[in-house]
């Protein structure tokens, strides 16, 4: 065995200590040993790493799940703190509307809630939408003129052949 290792393993925690210390004492210099060392060694390193994270993907991959469902917000403390409404106000809002939305009267798919449409200036909800109705009306910045152009303009277009 090395001679080196042998020492290291005789007294390991000394040496950690150690390199602890020293690194805290200087980090700068820590740091440029540390790049130094992956600049000779890059191919080495990546290898580790691909293999290191290969060998224990289901645990990261676990760690991940869970740390974004404790980060998620239940819909319904989403929906108080944005939009001032309860689920129970929601849902009122989705059957005054027959489950439809509220501009192209289609039911939504996908297990997705509807979009709360709210004027900007006022925050007062103006109804529940599909994410395609609710994104249009963003992209024409909710100006009923720009809308009503829209509208006249493929109108206009509407009889012309391809």
């Amino acid at each position: 065995m090395n001679p080196q290792r042998s020492y290291y393993e005789r007294n390991k925690e000394l040496v950690n200590a150690r390199r602890l210390a020293r690194a805290r004492a200087n980090p700068e210099a820590e740091r440029q040993k540390c790049r130094q060392y992956y600049e000779k060694n890059r191919d080495r390193v990546l290898s580790y790493k691909k293999k290191h994270r290969d060998k224990y993907r289901e645990e990261y991959n676990a760690k991940a799940r869970a740390k974004r469902a404790a980060a998620a917000e239940p819909a319904s403390d989403y929906m108080r703190r944005k939009y001032g409404i309860t689920i129970a106000e929601y849902n009122e809002i989705l059957a005054l509307q027959l489950g439809v939305c509220a501009i192209c009267e289609k039911a939504e798919t996908g297990g997705k809630r509807f979009a709360i449409d709210h004027d900007h200036k006022t925050g007062k909800i103006r109804g529940l939408l599909c994410y395609a109705c609710n994104t249009s009306l963003g992209r024409f910045n909710d100006e009923p003129s720009l809308l009503e152009s829209a509208a006249a303009y493929l109108r206009s277009h509407a009889n012309e052949p391809n």
